[in-house]
């Protein structure tokens, strides 16, 4: 079955927060996907948690990007997609179940190119409390009336 939608995560240092292979990607829809983690040279086991993944999911697919940074990875991946639909993901964001369905009706409703979701950040620990704080409050002009207070 050939994939609706290519998904593109970039990953270095993750083992201890990756989600994508994990929860989220394997039971979003729609059913036919493919992920590309691409390892920036990791360092913590990050590949090790990729290939339990691709253990279970035939679809999830590991890179390596020599240079590291993220667009790189793009230039290096983007060419091997075979979805007609493109998503980039953060391995430490978390999406909803929904999220590559709304963005497909959303692009086939609009006829847009790129489209996205609303990033509300949540931090854990003190550090991602603080970064949570400043991109909440850099987009508080653009909160919509239905993200969490």
């Amino acid at each position: 079955m050939k994939p609706v939608v290519s998904v593109i995560c970039p990953v270095y240092n993750e083992q201890a927060i990756h989600r994508p292979g994990d929860r989220f990607f394997p039971g979003a829809a729609p059913e036919a996907k493919e992920l590309f983690l691409i390892d920036g040279g990791s360092t913590d086991g990050t590949l090790e948690v990729i290939a339990r993944y691709q253990a279970e999911h035939p679809n999830i697919h590991l890179l390596h990007n020599e240079q590291r940074y993220v667009p790189y990875a793009l230039n290096l991946v983007i060419p091997r997609c075979s979805g007609r639909y493109i998503a980039r993901l953060d391995a430490h964001a978390e999406y909803p179940p929904d999220y590559f369905e709304a963005c497909i009706e959303a692009s086939e409703a609009s006829g847009a190119d790129n489209v996205g979701g609303y990033i509300y950040s949540e931090g854990r620990g003190a550090v991602g409390m603080a970064i949570a704080a400043v991109c909440l409050h850099r987009s508080a002009s653009a909160t919509p009336a239905s993200a969490p207070a």
